[in-house]
């Protein structure tokens, strides 16, 4: 199972419970695919980018194959008016919304969820090096 394919199969889950259409998670990471793909593909995109562990563009073209992060862009554009570029265009297919209240009971709300920073990284750094130099560490 590849790094993110439980977070794939996650919106997949929550894309069939919506429209009753069920997608894999190796259909969706194909190179092809018709109208109804593609939107499955939007839906996981905004998926991703709406959980609060904050994938990148990039980390998100990677997770579905897509040559790079302009068709990730695109994607939310079309999925949820990412940036508002395409409303002149096109309807966004979902809310940001939609993507919020699904996350909420599976991540709790995005404010609260434990972010590490450097100053605590160093510090358990610190102190785990500290107890491998003086045979205190957990094996000890």
């Amino acid at each position: 199972m590849s790094l993110y394919e439980r977070h794939i199969k996650a919106a997949l889950g929550h894309y069939q419970e919506m429209t009753g259409k069920e997608y894999t998670y190796d259909c969706i990471r194909t190179p092809y695919g018709g109208r109804g793909l593609s939107k499955a593909r939007y839906f996981v995109l905004c998926y991703l980018q709406a959980m609060p562990q904050g994938f990148s563009m990039p980390q998100m073209a990677r997770m579905v194959r897509f040559d790079n992060h302009t068709s990730v862009l695109y994607a939310l554009r079309r999925g949820h008016g990412h940036d508002g570029a395409l409303l002149h265009k096109y309807e966004p297919h979902w809310s940001k919304k939609l993507f919020q209240d699904l996350l909420n009971p599976v991540c709790g709300n995005p404010a609260t969820v434990h972010r590490p920073n450097w100053a605590d990284i160093r510090t358990i750094g610190a102190r785990n090096m500290a107890a491998m130099r003086t045979g205190g560490g957990i094996a000890a």
